[in-house]
């Protein structure tokens, strides 16, 4: 006997649930049959237009100004991402880096503190960051370079 009432509750909600279902989906349906010929032959469905000219106008105003930025952005120094790989790319093997640091302000610094298995390694590491057009300026401790410390080191690169 409750076994026939649960079924038959069961029965009764999974059919609640369809018609609820029905009811929500429906407007989309409704929408997409009256617009299933722009969509077939690929034109772009009716926007809604502008609720009024201020609203048109806004847009445009914005409009100008993000094509007056676009060229500043561009024309920007490269970004943390590009710079950091750069960095990176130049490091010998035998040097391990355990944190980047990148900070901005009036000139971009990345700092790099990582492990080597000599201060020759991190002498090298600087030789070639130094050396790369990418950088303004490289410095590393005397302590770093002389090996001292465990092998533990920084160095603070000035990005261009």
């Amino acid at each position: 006997m409750h076994k026939a009432r649960f079924l038959l509750m069961a029965s009764l909600l999974m059919i609640g649930a369809g018609i609820a279902a029905i009811i929500i989906l429906l407007p989309s349906y409704l929408i997409l049959e009256k617009n299933r010929a722009a969509l077939d032959t690929g034109a772009s469905a009716p926007r809604a237009s502008a609720a009024n000219a201020s609203d048109r106008d806004l847009l445009k105003h914005i409009q100008s100004r993000v094509d007056e930025l676009h060229p500043l952005a561009v024309a920007a120094s490269s970004s943390p991402s590009e710079a950091i790989a750069a960095a990176l790319a130049l490091r010998p093997a035998g040097i391990s880096i355990d944190r980047i640091n990148y900070s901005t302000g009036k000139t971009a610094i990345i700092l790099l503190s990582g492990s080597s298995k000599s201060g020759d390694l991190v002498s090298a590491y600087q030789r070639a960051l130094a050396g790369s057009d990418a950088f303004a300026g490289v410095s590393v401790p005397v302590g770093a370079l002389a090996g001292v410390n465990d092998g533990h080191f920084s160095i603070t690169i000035v990005n261009k």
